[in-house]
């Protein structure tokens, strides 16, 4: 079964989502400067809290190879917990009262299923969301308001076409 809803302000996960938002943002805009002020060459990189991911260019990968850690996935690599530039790393994001936050997680909101799937984006400041999981019903969470898949289609059918008329003006 699949539902489809939009997120309202009385839910915590409209308040977790556009936190998140805000909050990718800002650490971005950390990371760049963070990066530049390091001298990483990369445009590619994943923050945590407890280190830097990169996937790193060849300059970087010969600069930082002492520094770096195995490759986790498709390149990625964290610098070494003890190393100068992880610890610098940490040093900013609590000098400037940063902190990496995760993404929600729906399934806390959906309780007691196996096997679901879920979309979750904003447009234009509204919270969307559908539910699919192997039950014949689903329990609406508080905060949640259900809407028609047609509705939901809809909203990204008109969304994707204004990017593209965007991209070609």
């Amino acid at each position: 079964m699949e539902k489809f809803y939009i997120v309202t302000e009385e839910s915590e996960l409209h308040q977790e989502y556009f936190e998140h938002q805000k909050n990718v943002k800002v650490i971005n805009d950390h990371v760049i400067d963070f990066m530049k002020d390091q001298g990483i060459e990369t445009t590619k990189y994943y923050p945590a809290n407890d280190t830097l991911y990169i996937i790193p260019t060849q300059k970087d990968a010969a600069k930082f190879a002492k520094v770096l850690a195995k490759q986790v996935n498709d390149g990625l690599r964290s610098f070494k917990k003890n190393s100068a530039i992880c610890k610098e790393w940490v040093k900013s994001l609590k000098g400037k009262g940063l902190k990496v936050l995760s993404k929600p997680h729906i399934f806390m909101y959906f309780r007691g299923y196996e096997r679901f799937s879920w979309r979750l984006f904003d447009v234009d400041n509204t919270l969307y969301c559908s539910y699919s999981c192997n039950s014949d019903s689903i329990d609406t969470p508080k905060g949640f308001t259900v809407i028609k898949a047609s509705e939901f289609y809809k909203v990204i059918e008109d969304y994707n076409e204004k990017i593209k008329n965007e991209q070609t003006a």
